[in-house]
């Protein structure tokens, strides 16, 4: 009796510190002016997702209209920057471009809060969050423990960064984390046989959760079409267990639900498929702005017909985009969800037993998801250039809490936020600027250790600087001035290249620093020439090219040339197949000329000059 006191007061002050970080969180909701801090602009998705909120807030539809920019402007001094807008062919109305089941759950919050309304949500999401975790554990481990497993687990992750976002991934992380949770508690949590349970534990271990599960995973598979493989874990677990009633009605209700709201979204817009059709992305210029038409607006084709897409198959693209889903620069789970990676780890180690079946039919379950992206989007498996690390995984990284076996050491909560701390500490210290600018986040020391993801070259987040991604690079052959390759900047430690007398491009690379660059061709490369121009005093320079490499000891202006051959190119098959080589520069000096006597008024920090002179070989093979 006394250890079922002690555990009670473990769950009320449990339960009590959910509370107080719920309320907290609330505060910080209704103090946040979202448009002050963004500067009045929207990044990545999130105007898509904020309008059609407000839309369905104050005009009960999901059609673009005149009066829904107007609103947009009251707030957001930038205008709906990105957003999605799909044309009905028929009828020429305007349709937003994205799923509306998470807007439609912002909506109250927008119509009463405005732009305060996002973060007002997602704390009560946040307080759901951390009650489902906490109770799923409490019996094995104790209330306390379980909160501070909880708070471990989705703290020290990119999970925080999404948490500020107007975009789903949150949401989708909660809905998909419900769905499990009221699935899975009966069979960690059973019945005791002298129990007398609560009221909500009674309500917990009924067989309607399975049912209850089914529909919002129905929900989250509308809100992302891939998360429908979410339900075959549940469903085998039922099959397997013969509970075939059950499996019979949970079958039916997703199913329900799924073809329910894409009729409602075929019902309101004409289409089924909410990025098909005639879909496009608009910047600075709106329809209706400026008497702007959807045609004649600036514009980005966004179609995406699920009927006309065929993924492209590569047995090396899938080993390396598997590799880069775990340890990848930009996006892999080990830096930016590293509780979930020791999740797995833990599941691994102690995950043996009996009863520990189950938490490996969930990491099939996750394995499968993963696989859906890995092969169906081998080019943007982590989101897209606006991404913060692997986006698409906060729909997978619910599934991983429930990985934590019987037998997870107590020093778990201390290794996750260790760990976390160490690759993304700089990230969750700044997750709205590191948002707005996420091509800078993979620039840390520890994030350098890790591979890029070449698979993805022109989805990842460096991407969103326009002028150091594809740029095009010139050199002068036989008096003739012709373009050469592509060339990507994978960090900030090279400068925007610039253009000699003879009309040939060339860069500087910032002193005492490790600079990054990929050359992108369309044919292999039989020979690169390299010449290196030194600054105005002795420096050190590392050149490598494709692994190749050479250290050179310059004087003060000194020159000198190196040429790389017999290079292995690494094939990005994007589009059309096409050539990466990665150059990698390091020195040891630099000066800014602005402060040298007589020096020219440049106040960047120059260690050493690159021109290149590339020669092609044959042509690659489709």
């Amino acid at each position: 009796m006394n250890g079922v006191r002690r555990n009670g007061e473990d769950l009320r002050a449990a339960l009590r510190a959910i509370a107080a970080i719920t309320i907290a969180l609330l505060l910080l909701g209704l103090a946040f002016d979202m448009p002050a801090v963004l500067g009045g602009s929207f990044f990545s998705d999130c105007a898509t997702y904020y309008a059609l909120a407000d839309s369905l807030a104050h005009d009960f539809d999901l059609q673009y209209e005149r009066q829904d920019l107007q609103r947009i402007y009251a707030d957001f001094s930038g205008g709906p920057s990105g957003v999605f807008i799909q044309r009905n062919r028929q009828t020429q109305r305007l349709y937003y471009g994205k799923a509306y089941i998470y807007p439609l759950f912002l909506a109250p919050a927008v119509l009463l809060l405005g732009a305060r309304g996002v973060l007002v949500t997602h704390a009560l999401l946040a307080g759901v969050l951390l009650l489902g975790m906490t109770l799923m554990w409490e019996r094995r481990w104790g209330a306390k423990r379980a909160l501070v497993a909880a708070l471990a687990f989705t703290l020290p992750s990119v999970a925080t960064v999404y948490y500020f976002w107007i975009a789903p991934e949150f949401f989708n992380f909660v809905l998909i984390f419900a769905a499990f949770f009221l699935w899975l508690y009966k069979e960690v949590n059973p019945r005791e046989a002298d129990e007398e349970p609560p009221a909500w534990r009674v309500a917990l271990l009924a067989p309607w959760t399975d049912v209850a599960a089914a529909a919002l995973l129905g929900a989250a598979g509308f809100s992302k079409l891939s998360n429908g493989v979410m339900i075959l874990p549940l469903a085998v677990f039922l099959l397997a267990k013969k509970r075939w009633l059950r499996l019979v009605a949970v079958c039916v209700v997703f199913a329900v639900v799924v073809v329910s709201t894409f009729g409602v979204q075929q019902l309101a817009t004409g289409y089924w498929n909410y990025q098909g059709g005639e879909r496009k992305s608009f910047y600075e210029q709106y329809p209706f702005a400026n008497e702007k038409s959807f045609d004649d607006a600036s514009r980005v084709d966004r179609e995406t017909d699920i009927g006309k897409y065929k993924p492209h198959f590569d047995v090396k693209d899938f080993l390396h985009n598997f590799a880069y889903f775990f340890i990848g620069r930009f996006g892999g789970i080990l830096p930016y969800y590293f509780p979930a990676f020791l999740a797995m780890v833990l599941l691994i180690l102690y995950g043996r037993g009996k009863g520990e079946w189950f938490r490996w039919l969930v990491l099939g379950g996750a394995a499968v998801a993963a696989l859906v992206y890995i092969v169906m989007i081998p080019t943007n498996v982590i989101g897209g250039g606006g991404t913060v690390a692997n986006r698409y995984f906060m729909n997978i990284l619910p599934l991983f809490f429930f990985l934590l076996p019987a037998r997870t050491p107590k020093w778990f909560p201390v290794a996750a936020a260790v760990g976390g701390v160490l690759f993304i500490g700089h990230i969750l210290i700044s997750p709205i600027s590191t948002s707005q600018r996420p091509a800078y986040y993979s620039e840390t020391p520890t994030l350098r250790l890790l591979p890029v993801e070449y698979t993805m070259l022109n989805d990842l987040p460096l991407n969103t600087e326009s002028n150091r991604r594809r740029v095009p690079w010139y050199q002068v052959v036989d008096g003739k001035r012709e373009f050469a390759f592509f060339l990507y900047h994978l960090d900030h430690n090279s400068y925007l290249r610039g253009v000699n007398d003879k009309g040939e491009h060339r860069i500087w690379v910032k002193g005492g620093s490790r600079a990054e660059l990929v050359l992108r061709t369309v044919n292999p490369l039989e020979e690169i020439t390299v010449r290196v121009s030194n600054i105005g005093r002795s420096n050190r320079v590392y050149l490598s090219v494709q692994g190749n490499g050479a250290v050179l000891e310059l004087k003060p202006g000194e020159k000198k040339t190196l040429k790389f051959n017999e290079m292995q190119p690494f094939i990005y098959n994007y589009l059309n197949p096409s050539c990466l080589y990665t150059v990698v520069v390091e020195t040891s000096a630099g000066i800014t000329p602005r402060t040298q006597p007589g020096g020219f008024d440049d106040w960047r920090y120059l260690g050493a000059m690159l021109e290149f002179q590339v020669e092609e070989g044959q042509p690659t093979s489709d």
